[in-house]
């Protein structure tokens, strides 16, 4: 009698530990949708734009770094970086919907999806290169200024030549 009593204690604790774990279906289906809901939003495509964009600013940053980098180095580790970038891409891709699964629901997703493929979704689809693009040249100024405004105030600070 004892063992079915610690035999009915063991089942109904191994119950209990994993009855607010999502099954391995749940999980398996929350990453298809989010794969689809990246599908929708054209994920892939907007990823290469981004990739764009960052190439393009890296050039003179790496120019600033390099101060004896002729246009030919230049345009060397553009190509370099723009060929890691887009080598990991369905890396990152994979990554970031292993994170919306985790962190979304199934229905969340699908409901996510839904939207992406409403007028209004295709709509945001559509425009978001040319958003991506504008909306990078508004960071870009933001970060650059903020960046002179604090090498100004730490050289004020620290008594040097500003970075």
């Amino acid at each position: 009698m004892r063992l079915r009593g610690f035999a009915a204690v063991a089942l109904f604790a191994i119950f209990a530990t994993t009855a607010g774990a999502a099954p391995p279906d749940d999980v398996a289906a929350r990453l298809a949708a989010a794969q689809d809901m990246f599908a929708a939003e054209h994920r892939h495509e907007m990823e290469e734009i981004r990739i764009d964009l960052v190439v393009a600013r890296a050039g003179p940053s790496f120019r600033a770094s390099q101060p004896g980098a002729t246009d030919a180095d230049v345009q060397r580790f553009c190509a370099l970086l723009h060929e890691e970038l887009d080598r990991n891409l369905t890396q990152l891709l994979a990554a970031r919907a292993q994170y919306y699964a985790d962190h979304f629901t199934l229905a969340e997703l699908k409901d996510w999806t839904a939207m992406m493929r409403s007028d209004i979704g295709q709509k945001i689809v559509a425009a978001e290169p040319e958003m991506m693009r504008d909306m990078s040249n508004v960071d870009y100024e933001w970060l650059k200024d903020a960046m002179a405004r604090a090498s100004a105030r730490y050289a004020q600070h620290e008594g040097a030549q500003p970075l």
